[in-house]
């Protein structure tokens, strides 16, 4: 799948709701997944398929359209060319795509459930 991270995203919202009850699920449902599909991941799909067409060209155009999303293939791609290089881990990366807020808000939320858990909230 293309966007693997934004399928865990959409997995986690959607059990947090579950864990939280009715009221949880049915605002995952009702407001959270619509949001998620019509207008964050549009969005992030815009902006980082531009950055990702404008390094890799071509063969970002093929995987693009070969590759699904947010469901997984069933087989590997086997597309593209041989000059890709290998993506290494950069904590500018990591801050530039705001993965710390998503850490964050995950953070919150399960603090959340233990509170209620607790009958603290």
């Amino acid at each position: 799948m293309r966007h693997p991270l934004y399928a865990g995203t959409l997995l986690v919202a959607l059990g947090l709701g579950v864990a939280a009850g009715p009221p949880g699920a049915a605002l995952a449902l009702g407001a959270f997944v619509p949001f998620f599909l019509l207008y964050y991941l549009p969005y992030k799909d815009r902006i980082e398929g531009a950055r990702l067409e404008r390094r890799f060209g071509e063969a970002y155009a093929v995987w693009r359209r070969d590759v699904p999303a947010l469901w997984p293939r069933g087989a590997a791609f086997r597309g593209g060319g041989d000059d890709a290089r290998p993506a290494r881990w950069s904590a500018a990366r990591f801050r530039a795509n705001d993965e710390a807020g998503a850490l964050l808000a995950i953070a919150a939320a399960w603090l959340g459930l233990a509170l209620r858990g607790l009958g603290l909230w």
